[in-house]
């Protein structure tokens, strides 16, 4: 397997990939503000971004805003947002800065308007996803979904009918339940995720929580300050022969670089102790 960190490319500091790659970590994670409207801003930071990573021998993958259901309420905005993150997924084709871009597709129900219908939210989303996929294929890069507050039904059919969409495997949301989660309990809904999904797992999100009903219970602690057991985790991947991408999401830019250490630390004692 190969590990990353997360970073908000807004916020990077050429320091952040110099103490990653000093910590071991292969490639980097950015997001990317969905209100970004300057391009030609957007493809000069990438640029500098994607030679200074090719200086240290690290690689890069790329997380797009997720598909903001709020958003679809008005025609005008919704358009002008899937626009805007084609044009994005275009230029950061140009430049060859990837060929893996995440996003959350939030399917699961929680933040749907009452007075749109779940069809026609599904529809619209469905639209965005194909331009999408249309234009990361156009460079040869993949689109992942990634789990946020669904369950494995709420996910099968949006894969069933988008067969080139890969899976974004995310732990600490899969530990929340949600109010409306058919899952019993969060190890169920981790692990019939995995099995449900194996094949189409291309890339894994870690990072600790509480447990939890809502949103707000997504604290992305570091690796063993919640509740997640992870040496059954990693166990569980060893079994599945997954030898593909694992980021450290741990967005707390005040204590980022110590959070990564440490958690990297706890993540390579585990996979030491399941190897024995």
């Amino acid at each position: 397997m190969q590990f990353g960190a997360s970073f908000s490319l807004e916020k990077l500091q050429i320091s952040d990939l110099v103490a990653i790659k000093r910590i071991g970590f292969d490639f980097a994670e950015f997001y990317i503000n969905e209100f970004w409207t300057d391009l030609e801003e957007l493809k000069l930071q990438l640029i500098a971004v994607r030679d200074i990573m090719d200086s240290y021998d690290l690689f890069s993958v790329i997380h797009l805003p997720h598909l903001n259901t709020s958003l679809i309420l008005e025609n005008d905005l919704w358009t002008n947002y899937i626009d805007r993150m084609s044009e994005q997924i275009a230029v950061i084709g140009q430049i060859g800065i990837t060929n893996t871009f995440v996003f959350h597709g939030v399917f699961g129900r929680s933040e749907d308007p009452d007075d749109l219908s779940s069809k026609k939210i599904d529809k619209s989303k469905d639209l965005a996803i194909i331009e999408w996929l249309n234009t990361a294929q156009k460079y040869q890069m993949k689109l992942l979904l990634e789990n946020t507050d669904e369950s494995v039904n709420d996910l099968k059919p949006v894969f069933q009918r988008h067969k080139d969409l890969d899976f974004v495997f995310d732990i600490g949301h899969a530990n929340i339940l949600f109010h409306n989660s058919k899952h019993k309990t969060a190890d169920d809904k981790i692990y019939s995720m995995l099995d449900s999904f194996r094949k189409k797992i291309k890339h894994i999100h870690i990072h600790d929580n509480l447990g939890g009903y809502n949103e707000s219970s997504d604290k992305h602690l570091p690796l063993g300050t919640g509740i997640i057991n992870f040496t059954k985790f990693f166990t569980k991947l060893r079994e599945m022969n997954y030898t593909k991408t694992v980021t450290i999401e741990i967005p707390n830019p005040k204590y980022q670089t110590i959070y990564l250490k440490a958690s990297f630390k706890v993540l390579k004692e585990i996979l030491i102790e399941i190897s024995q």
